[in-house]
């Protein structure tokens, strides 16, 4: 659990979670009071925020250890050991979020129709992944695939797959989904080019001029970040 928390505790994820945020605050309808299932959650980073948000959350992780040192931070919301592609809770809610998870997920269709058939018909999606649209994924990509590593997915192992807003639209609709607002952060890839030149991380808020101005949801930004992220409700 620690581990996880001091895992994500640096400038891009901070300044990534900052902008996040804003966006989620400034596209959704007012949380306060709202059924909302955080899947995937993890060690909790996102569990704090909707609680303050005032929202009804339920939490699905497939990992018990974890799930109970997030339920020992966050006792007000209902935590379900589960894997979210066959979940079945039984109840559908206004706000599903799911960060930071698609790109795991072996069977990603099944876990979108799940996801749908757990959503109220006025609610929302929303997801964030990593995209291979990004000048990350063109600079880091492009070093691991001329050092031979050709099935780099990312920083972690258990990552399957990249998306960009044009896959990620499709597998939308084909589970009944329309995109409706795109989010995008860590635009400069500062992390890997420090350490190539310089062999140690530098970091600057500088860097994130992107997250700074709240430009993440503006062409060309909303497409381009390291990380995307996107809102989605149910077609019809």
């Amino acid at each position: 659990m620690e581990a996880f928390l001091k895992a994500h505790d640096n400038l891009e994820d901070r300044m990534r979670g900052k902008s996040l945020k804003i966006f989620l605050i400034k596209s959704l309808p007012t949380i306060k009071g709202k059924e909302v299932l955080d899947v995937g959650a993890g060690g909790g980073i996102w569990t704090r925020f909707w609680l303050n948000e005032g929202a009804k959350l339920t939490v699905v992780d497939m990992h018990g250890p974890i799930l109970l040192g997030n339920k020992s931070k966050n006792p007000d919301a209902e935590f379900v050991e589960s894997d979210a592609t066959t979940v079945k809770l039984g109840r559908k809610f206004d706000i599903i979020f799911a960060k930071d998870l698609i790109e795991h997920i072996k069977d990603d269709s099944a876990f979108l129709k799940n996801m749908a058939a757990h959503l109220k018909e006025d609610g929302y999606l929303f997801l964030e992944t990593q995209n291979s649209l990004s000048l990350n994924y063109f600079f880091d990509g492009g070093y691991n695939f001329l050092s031979g590593n050709k099935g780099w997915c990312g920083y972690d192992p258990t990552h399957l797959r990249f998306y960009n807003f044009k896959n990620l639209t499709e597998k939308l609709r084909q589970a009944g989904f329309k995109p409706i607002r795109w989010w995008g952060a860590y635009h400069f890839p500062y992390r890997f080019l420090s350490r190539l030149v310089l062999k140690r991380l530098i970091e600057w808020e500088g860097f994130h001029l992107v997250e700074l101005l709240h430009l993440g949801d503006k062409l060309p930004f909303k497409y381009t970040g390291w990380a995307i992220g996107v809102i989605a409700k149910k077609k019809g």
